[in-house]
């Protein structure tokens, strides 16, 4: 959930981040003085590794072949809800530095759960959509919000309860964590929009001031596929071409090289 990602970053920066550095490269102030120089988190490590793998690392510490302790274990200074908090924001910190590194999420990314008001006073939370598509869209200062639209459920994110809108969502920890996946700050996130497929993963980053177009397709099942489901001549509407996309291209999930 979007709480449990900004938990783990305040985990982080208490006791991670004079090793693992501010940003996840491993290069903190106190790194040096390790019998190993910390690997970077944001690649693919933390995809490689099954989750109860790293939650034993995090817990135990980890040593070299010579047997040398390389990292602490910290059972004695988290708890079990504090290590699952602090490994969910590594994995949205890598997916933001993946993205705005490559222009891609390498490895999909679950939207982050998070409670949603609608119309009639109906209370939601993100995942409570899942077999819809679902917008989220964080407007930029003195731009209209986007009219809904009937191919997916839009979720605006930081408006007043009085706002016009369907759905809304004003939690500043869903901002924070949004923006974390993105890899932008949070001053950078308005005027983005996320487009989620039926299955709940982040598929499309729609960028501030862009017109829509097939590179925002930024987690493919597809990598190598450059031709768009219908031609150019067949339907010029770029947002719903990556919709028939996004929907003929379901995603794998692998952990640890597995499917999942």
């Amino acid at each position: 959930s979007a709480d449990v990602i900004v938990a783990g970053q305040a985990v982080y920066r208490e006791h991670c981040l004079r090793c693992h550095g501010a940003d996840g490269r491993g290069e903190g102030p106190d790194a040096a003085k390790l019998p190993m120089w910390p690997p970077t988190l944001n690649n693919t490590l933390m995809w490689r590794r099954l989750e109860g793998e790293l939650f034993h690392h995090v817990r135990e510490g980890l040593r070299g072949r010579d047997g040398v302790q390389t990292m602490p274990g910290f059972a004695a200074v988290l708890d079990d809800t504090q290590v699952w908090q602090v490994l969910d924001y590594l994995q949205a910190n890598a997916s933001g530095q993946t993205l705005r590194e490559a222009g891609a999420w390498v490895h999909p990314v679950q939207v982050p759960d998070a409670p949603v008001h609608c119309r009639q006073g109906r209370s939601a939370s993100l995942t409570g959509f899942r077999g819809m598509r679902l917008r989220l869209v964080v407007p930029a200062p003195g731009e209209p919000v986007p009219m809904d639209d009937p191919r997916f459920e839009t979720v605006v994110l930081g408006v007043s309860p009085d706002a016009d809108v369907n759905c809304r969502a004003d939690t500043s920890a869903l901002t924070e964590a949004l923006a974390l996946l993105l890899g932008v700050s949070p001053d950078e996130l308005p005027g983005h929009q996320v487009l989620v497929d039926r299955d709940g993963w982040l598929r499309v980053r729609g960028q501030p001031g862009a017109a829509w177009s097939e590179s925002d397709m930024v987690c493919r099942s597809d990598t190598t596929r450059t031709d768009a489901p219908s031609s150019a001549g067949e339907d010029r509407d770029g947002l719903n071409v990556l919709i028939r996309r996004m929907d003929a291209e379901p995603v794998l999930a692998r952990r640890g090289g597995f499917p999942h």
